[in-house]
């Protein structure tokens, strides 16, 4: 299982559902919680609507507005977190993936903090979710930009993991540790990283296929141009499961790859540029096609908001993917995805002020629409 940091809510289903579905979803959803809490209804109720509303909010872009639904879901359903601590969680989590959209790095942090103390405060110290606590939290650290603090974390995690006997998991850390590696260029380092991951987690299909991908990913660096194909010949994937990522496309230089991304790639770089205080979120989603032989076509953007002279490095370095070979065993010509980008500056207190305005560096933030994730108890 590679399920890294990620909303459980912010997902939708191929195709892609126009604006004016979404807006009457929404008011569905809006009316729905209306007559749940004029009830008291149940926590697991209140934050199944909550997260509805949320994600209607998220798609219209109203990020603000996501977030208050969010944290009005918390402010009701914390004192119950004891006994649905994964719901709870959950909603931290979401409103974290949104203040990572809006810009607030400190809202990211916080929410970050309470996820991560609400599974550690209320899970049993043999729960899987509770066990993966230090890759999360090394996730965030590495979301924060802090490079080294997030490779120490990874080091740390596979360590514990491997005295703990739990290789699947030491695995995980592991391979992280070998992605940061070549983001870097330091490939000989990646290599002797990806020959320390443990030989026993080969079992797990997943981390066969991420190991496999990540030693392509090296040769491939250091000279062989055939390994790519020699791997396309031997990863295979059903409809069913998430499509692997074997070669991405040309980096854009102010692109922050998001944490699900990272069994695949990595892009640290961030655009240096400044934003001014009026400087407006703007967003696009775009949806393209995986065909069963890996290539990706029929890309386009699907709805944007502001202005959309940024986007065109983004589109064509996606049309130059390169996934696994999957097999269709229903007639479809290909599994149709919708990711999201958000521009937006980092908000920052600019100096005679005492106000945080988005004045931070403007970096590009990336959310897949049509990830499938399912919360429960």
């Amino acid at each position: 299982m590679f399920a890294w940091v990620s909303a459980l809510m912010l997902v939708q289903t191929a195709p892609v559902i126009p604006s004016s579905e979404i807006v009457v979803r929404g008011e569905r959803a809006e009316n729905a919680l209306a007559k749940c809490l004029s009830r008291s209804c149940a926590v697991p109720e209140d934050v199944r609507l909550s997260m509805a509303v949320a994600e209607a909010q998220f798609g219209l872009g109203r990020y603000r507005d996501a977030r208050d639904t969010l944290r009005q879901s918390i402010s009701r359903t914390q004192g119950e977190a004891a006994r649905y601590p994964r719901l709870v969680a959950a909603l931290y989590e979401a409103n974290a993936t949104v203040n990572r959209h809006i810009g607030d790095q400190e809202g990211y942090n916080s929410a970050v903090a309470a996820q991560a103390a609400t599974l550690r405060r209320y899970l049993p110290a043999d729960d899987l979710q509770r066990r993966l606590l230090p890759l999360t939290l090394a996730d965030a650290w590495l979301d924060r930009g802090n490079v080294k603090a997030a490779m120490d974390l990874y080091g740390d995690a596979q360590r514990q993991f491997v005295r703990q006997g739990d290789t699947r998991l030491a695995a995980m850390a592991g391979l992280r540790r070998v992605n940061i590696l070549l983001a870097q260029k330091k490939v000989a380092e990646a290599r002797e990283a990806l020959a320390a991951v443990p030989g026993d987690a080969m079992d797990d299909p997943s981390i066969k296929a991420v190991h496999a991908v990540l030693a392509s990913r090296i040769a491939q660096a250091m000279g062989d141009e055939g390994s790519v194909d020699r791997l396309i010949g031997t990863l295979r994937t059903t409809s069913i499961e998430t499509p692997i990522l074997i070669r991405d496309g040309p980096p854009v230089a102010d692109l922050r790859v998001r944490p699900r991304d990272r069994q695949s790639q990595f892009d640290l770089s961030v655009n240096a540029s400044s934003a001014t205080a009026s400087d407006p979120i703007r967003w696009v989603d775009i949806g393209y096609l995986i065909r069963p032989d890996g290539t990706v076509g029929d890309v386009h953007i699907l709805r944007e908001h502001g202005d959309r002279n940024w986007v065109a490095p983004y589109v064509e370095s996606l049309a130059q993917r390169r996934y696994a070979p999957m097999t269709l065993t229903d007639g479809r010509p290909g599994i149709y995805r919708v990711e999201r980008l958000t521009r937006r500056a980092r908000l920052a207190v600019p100096t005679g002020s005492f106000i945080r305005q988005p004045v931070g560096r403007v970096s590009v933030e990336r959310q897949d629409l049509t990830y499938p994730e399912v919360a429960s108890k």
